[in-house]
C-alpha cells in the first residue's frame, strides 16, 4: 500500500506570492512527502518560486 503522502496531490492556483506562496509553503513544510501542482499566470513569478525551492522538490 502506498504511503499517504504519496498518494496526495494538492492544487494550488496563485501559488507564486501572497497567500498562495503561504499555503503552499506549509504544505509542503508540513509533510516533506507531499506533492503540490502550482497554477499560476505570471511566468517570471513562477520561475522565482522555482528558483527559491528546496533543492529536495521535485519540480517539472
Amino acid at each position: 500500500m502506498r504511503d499517504r503522502a504519496m498518494s496526495r496531490l494538492t492544487v494550488l492556483t496563485g501559488g507564486t506570492s501572497g497567500l498562495g506562496l503561504e499555503v503552499l509553503k506549509d504544505v509542503l513544510s508540513a509533510d516533506p512527502g507531499a506533492r503540490a501542482l502550482v497554477l499560476c499566470r505570471n511566468q517570471a513569478r513562477a520561475f522565482q518560486m522555482l528558483n527559491s525551492a528546496s533543492a529536495s522538490a521535485d519540480i517539472l
